[in-house]
């Protein structure tokens, strides 16, 4: 990962699903989800792209103790403005350790945490500092800093973004 980093030195948006396609009947559960040398790799490449703003990281089977590895590159990053995390394991404990985390030179403005394990109250109340909008939750604050969103699911028969 570091060394595609090295390669794109521009890389703006990177989008990571770790598994593998047309697996057949060979199927074995460790082959999808990110492993805790992936996020430490993946947390060393973050500090590499200087120009990276957009994060995905979707369906990754990523839990608490994965987030805290990934969180070791993003808190040293100040480029990154959308972070989405959505379709993971991630939990209340998550929420709260992404918001310790996120400190003065967090830059971060969409955060999209849909379907994990997370209740709907738990985010705006650690993250409403942090963040200026998240997936499916409504930010507190004065009427023009407030942004609903929806989550940014789709099915299969809408358009892509």
């Amino acid at each position: 990962m570091e060394r595609i980093c090295q390669m794109l030195p521009n890389l703006t948006k990177l989008d990571i699903t770790y598994g593998v396609k047309k697996i057949g009947m060979r199927y074995d559960r460790m082959l999808f989800g990110m492993k805790i040398s992936d996020a430490n790799s993946l947390a060393k490449s973050i500090l590499e792209c200087d120009y990276l703003t957009t994060l995905m990281l979707q369906s990754n089977l990523i839990d608490d103790d994965l987030l805290r590895m990934l969180m070791m590159g993003l808190i040293k990053n100040s480029q990154i403005t959308n972070l989405d995390l959505s379709h993971n394991k991630i939990t209340n404990h998550g929420v709260r350790l992404l918001s310790k985390l996120l400190g003065a030179r967090n830059v971060l403005t969409n955060l999209n945490l849909a379907d994990n394990q997370i209740h709907t109250e738990v985010v705006p109340t650690y993250l409403h500092n942090q963040v200026t909008s998240f997936a499916g939750w409504e930010v507190p604050g004065s009427s023009a800093q407030r942004k609903r969103f929806t989550p940014q699911c789709q099915s299969s028969l809408e358009s892509p973004q």
